[in-house]
């Protein structure tokens, strides 16, 4: 009886790789932050190459390793938003512990704003 009993519980998982092919599909959606004045939205994948094209805002490896640097570990995923008039980075990075952390930079000069 035990058997049926945990073959009836069967969860199927999607794998990660899935799950982050189908966040890249998503549209982005605004960041609000109950300690912030200003909401974030994030540009689309077309407006974040003309922007770094136009060299308003440091690469996103530059992005990256500055992300890296404040909270070690693999980065997931990297958007480049508005936050008011500012263009800032919000990096997403899984450290070592198996925790997720979020990481604002500022997009011209790379400085860290906040470590979530």
């Amino acid at each position: 009886m035990t058997r049926s009993v945990v073959r009836g519980y069967r969860m199927s998982m999607m794998p990660v790789e899935t799950l982050f092919a189908l966040s890249l599909l998503a549209q982005p959606l605004p960041i609000l932050r109950v300690d912030d004045p200003q909401p974030i939205s994030c540009l689309s994948a077309q407006e974040m190459r003309e922007t770094i094209a136009d060299g308003r805002v440091i690469q996103p490896v530059q992005a990256s390793r500055h992300a890296r640097n404040a909270a070690p570990g693999e980065v997931l995923r990297i958007r480049l938003c508005r936050q008011g008039e500012e263009l800032v980075y919000v990096v997403t990075t899984l450290k070592r512990d198996g925790r997720v952390a979020r990481v604002t930079l500022e997009g011209q000069s790379g400085k860290v704003e906040t470590i979530r």
